[in-house]
């Protein structure tokens, strides 16, 4: 069976969470809650160990915890053929189900999914017979919708067996996922008016259009395109003196936050963030000090991924000096860029977010100017690591964007990227069998397109055998033009790109060139191709015939990622890697003089030299 998984960032709409939303139940410690037995044989739970009946069952829960249920077929259990059992839980609001099985054993029946519409139960999932070899093989999982059946709704795990002792049929790790409809954006542009802000000191911070009243100071017009902005005047009778604040405070709820900022001035004083959380007001972000160099260069955008506030307020200092005004604009609570972008696929791979700097949801142009991709590869939305001030700025901050457990069948994950900007770092594409030791598949380091509107370049990496996690690792170089971005990931379990290898094994003799061959989808005379040497560098591959290639690895006598490079002559590049082992034959046997004559009888005789 082919698996493919597909992130398409997707819209936006209003959320509210369920009761079960993205909880599992483990059934650790012989807790069946929210399900109950309902007859007329029951789910059983085990603590740990396999169940009670030699050759059918698991040897322990899934991924690696110790609890499961599962429906005894043995005598006094569920023996006879049509034999049933149900685990039911009610009042279920979820989009769809995620749960671990195993079905080992020669007298297997069946296990569904059923679901209640119109006040009848119908079947969601039927899985039948035998599913794995052995009580060590790894359980399976399984993902069904739940979009077609009204929410709330009942939900039920029915078991029939089969007939005879070898059928025990084990469930654990049931999971319901809510996809997140995300909250509304709540903005203010100051286009109209101050509006949720107010002023809570007597030095204002005032709407304004175009260039400051002050020369040398302030910026020129709103952020992103837009006409008016929110200033402090530091002129004389304003804030001209060091410590003169101006405060704007909103009493709005979130736990997120961006806007933009503009600090030029010799005089240019702080900009602080504070938030109110748990009824304390607590410092989240500061600048100080100038930071454009004229009215004209492009204002910074600032993200804030916090605890959730009950009200914000943006503390406007002045250093002192009339050439210290300093602006805000676009302030969004809620901001779409800055929600989860994991969204429920095939298997329920869900991307997301971990370390202290975020991918961002990005829709268009990235906010910072010579930097960044004109809009999406594919749909409207893509993920952005933002460089601005406020956001992955300083060199070595990162951002990961990680999948969580996967299958272990997946061979190849291809992916788009773009990486425009003067202070570009690296992207590193990565695997992990347990989550915390991790191989790099590909990186890229600096900028690999030069403005804009050039073409996203497009990866397929070959995922290594028992891979359970990858993640994408963006690092900042420093500079506010270093932003990166990704887009269309897609994990398969068959590969299938524009460079396909026919074998990942290499067999050469001592003394022998070490030669890899492949070939390229695409007419012959419209690409060139590269492949990456040991110490880094880009070089040539050999044309065999048609889209056959060649390249050497003679001085490599390690398995290696090699990766290869096709340049298409639209400009679009495509990159691919695979994990070559190498393996050694030996020395060559000498080649053998064959010597014919006749005996003494006239016979022929051949010798060997």
């Amino acid at each position: 069976m082919r698996i493919i998984y597909t992130l398409l960032l997707a819209s936006i709409a209003i959320f509210s969470f369920p009761a079960f939303t993205n909880q599992t139940v483990s059934f650790e410690n012989h807790q069946l809650s929210p399900f109950v037995n309902k007859g007329p044989f029951n789910f059983e739970t085990i603590a740990e160990g396999g169940t009670p009946s030699p050759n059918t069952g698991p040897l322990t829960g899934a991924n690696g915890t110790r609890g499961y249920v599962f429906v005894e077929a043995s005598t006094g259990g569920a023996f006879n053929a049509g034999d049933t059992a149900i685990l039911q839980a009610d009042g279920i609001e979820a989009d769809s189900i995620e749960f671990y099985y195993h079905m080992f054993g020669e007298h297997i029946g069946k296990l569904e999914l059923q679901a209640v519409k119109n006040g009848i139960w119908e079947t969601v999932t039927q899985i039948e017979g035998q599913q794995q070899a052995s009580h060590s093989a790894a359980w399976k999982v399984h993902s069904a919708s739940l979009s077609g059946f009204p929410m709330p709704t009942n939900i039920r795990f029915v078991v029939t067996a089969k007939g005879d002792y070898k059928g025990d049929i084990a469930l654990d790790q049931v999971k319901f996922i809510q996809t997140p409809t995300l909250p509304s954006l709540i903005k203010a542009d100051f286009e109209n008016s101050l509006g949720f802000f107010t002023n809570t000191t007597p030095f204002l911070v005032s709407r304004y259009q175009g260039y400051t009243p002050t020369a040398s100071t302030g910026p020129s017009s709103g952020a992103n395109g837009t006409a008016t902005y929110a200033f402090l005047e530091t002129s004389t009778g304003a804030a001209d003196s060091a410590g003169d604040t101006g405060i704007l405070q909103a009493n709005v709820s979130g736990s997120r936050l961006s806007f933009y900022f503009h600090m030029y001035g010799s005089h240019a004083g702080t900009i602080a963030v504070e938030a109110l959380i748990n009824g304390t007001w607590r410092q989240v972000w500061q600048q100080s000090g100038q930071v454009q160099t004229s009215s004209t260069d492009p204002w910074h955008k600032v993200y804030l991924n916090l605890s959730h506030y009950t009200a914000i307020r943006f503390k406007l200092v002045s250093a002192g000096g009339y050439l210290g005004d300093i602006a805000i604009d676009e302030i969004a609570f809620n901001p779409p860029e800055l929600q989860d972008l994991s969204t429920s696929l095939e298997g329920g791979i869900d991307w997301q977010n971990e370390g202290n700097y975020m991918w961002l949801r990005q829709q268009g142009v990235a906010p910072t100017s010579y930097t960044g991709p004109s809009g999406a590869k594919e749909g409207n939305y893509y993920a952005l690591f933002e460089t601005s001030y406020g956001a992955a700025y300083n060199q070595g901050n990162s951002a990961i964007l990680k999948s969580p457990r996967l299958l272990g069948n997946e061979r190849v994950i291809c992916y788009w990227f773009h990486m425009y900007g003067a202070d570009v770092g690296a992207l590193a594409l990565q695997s992990s069998p347990n989550d915390s030791q991790w191989v790099t598949l590909m990186e890229f380091n600096r900028q690999q397109h030069s403005s804009e509107s050039s073409k996203w370049s497009n990866v397929c990496a070959a995922i290594p055998s028992g891979t359970r996690y990858l993640r994408f690792l963006a690092t900042a170089n420093g500079g506010y033009r270093g932003d990166i971005a990704i887009d269309a990931i897609r994990i398969d379990s068959q590969a299938s790109s524009a460079v396909e290898f026919a074998s990942d094994t290499v067999q050469y003799y001592n003394g022998d060139p070490i030669q890899f061959n492949f070939t390229v989808d695409g007419p012959s005379s419209s690409y060139t191709v590269q492949y990456m040497e040991t110490g880094g560098n880009w070089s040539n591959a050999q044309r065999t015939a048609g889209n056959s290639w060649r390249f050497n690895l003679s001085g490599n006598t390690n398995p290696a990622y090699v990766k290869v490079k096709v340049v298409f002559a639209d400009g679009s590049v495509f990159y691919r890697t695979i994990h070559i082992q190498l393996e050694n034959l030996g020395d060559k046997q000498p080649n053998k003089t064959i010597f014919i004559h006749t005996d003494l009888l006239g016979n022929p005789v051949a010798e060997s030299q």
